[in-house]
């Protein structure tokens, strides 16, 4: 069955990914869910999601369609990939989230020179910091578990810190996101 795995850029999804889903062979980008539109990009482009997909989105994906609102609750909802991705809820047999410290997020933003290890292009250090220090994360995750719960998806929430993942649980977000485990 399928894997979505959820955080925001620089949660360690991709890292996840390479420690836990070792041998995977069908990794969907949200982003490659987009509806392009120029049909001619559709030659690289996933279109949809199959049982043996492990989906791998950036929560923090829509900020770019938003013309600096960082109202957490709208931009989720009105995030069209997100909704894209959930309607396959039905083939996801496991969903994590991620949750790092906030700090941990800007160290990463900042370093970051690539989107991804197998992508090429150059990551936008200044937009992705930018919409991390501007971000309520804590309102972020409360939307987020409210859109999951209705679409009776159920998850697992790890603590992403350092390379290391540990299951945590939703009342223990605001810590998570300070740099406290419990």
């Amino acid at each position: 069955m399928a894997k979505l795995i959820l955080g925001p850029s620089g949660s360690g999804k991709s890292t996840l990914i390479n420690k836990r889903f070792i041998g995977f062979k069908n990794l969907v980008f949200g982003y490659e869910l987009e509806d392009k539109k120029y049909d001619f990009l559709k030659f690289w482009k996933k279109t949809k999601i199959s049982k043996d997909s492990i989906v791998h989105y950036n929560i923090l994906n829509n900020l770019s369609n938003q013309n600096d609102n960082h109202d957490e609750e709208i931009f989720l909802q009105n995030d069209k990939l997100l909704k894209k991705i959930l309607s396959y809820n039905k083939l996801f047999d496991e969903v994590i989230i991620l949750v790092a410290p906030i700090e941990e997020l800007i160290s990463r933003a900042i370093s970051r020179e690539k989107v991804e290890d197998n992508i090429t292009d150059r990551y936008d250090n200044e937009f992705w910091l930018n919409h991390i220090k501007k971000t309520n994360f804590e309102n972020l995750y409360k939307q987020l578990l409210l859109i999951l719960d209705a679409n009776n998806l159920e998850y697992v929430i790890l603590y992403s810190s350092s390379n290391n993942f540990r299951e945590t649980k939703k009342d223990n977000i605001k810590k998570n996101l300070a740099g406290i485990y419990e």
